[in-house]
């Protein structure tokens, strides 16, 4: 719980920054606030998830690396969604990395996958 309060008191803290710096970031002051705490919500599940799963520590920070790498690749973070293979183009949909940009682009269209 203090690993989530901690991520909402990042949140929070950007928001002046990005509301007050003159600078462009697409994205309206709500979509960014919320993509925040959605964030902080899968960021903090999946690090719950890793040390309820492992022995030790360093296998929770082990895998979680290799969770972040494999869940970004999915989302097309390091190759575009038109490079991934057909086999990662079918399951791009259901990474919450591609959730979090599709709301961010379009926040009236909830991008979430029909399961």
């Amino acid at each position: 719980m203090f690993y989530l309060a901690v991520n909402f008191l990042q949140v929070l803290i950007a928001l002046p920054f990005i509301i007050l710096l003159p600078f462009s970031t697409d994205i309206s002051i709500l979509a960014f606030i919320i993509t925040g705490f959605i964030t902080a919500l899968i960021a903090t599940s999946s690090a719950l998830l890793m040390v309820n799963v492992t022995s030790s520590d360093l296998a929770a920070s082990s895998y979680a690396s290799c969770f972040v790498i494999i869940i970004s690749v999915i989302g097309g973070l390091f190759i575009p969604y038109d490079k991934l293979p057909h086999g990662l183009q079918v399951i791009h949909g259901l990474s919450p990395i591609t959730w979090l940009y599709t709301f961010a682009n379009n926040p009236h269209n909830l991008p979430l996958p029909l399961i």
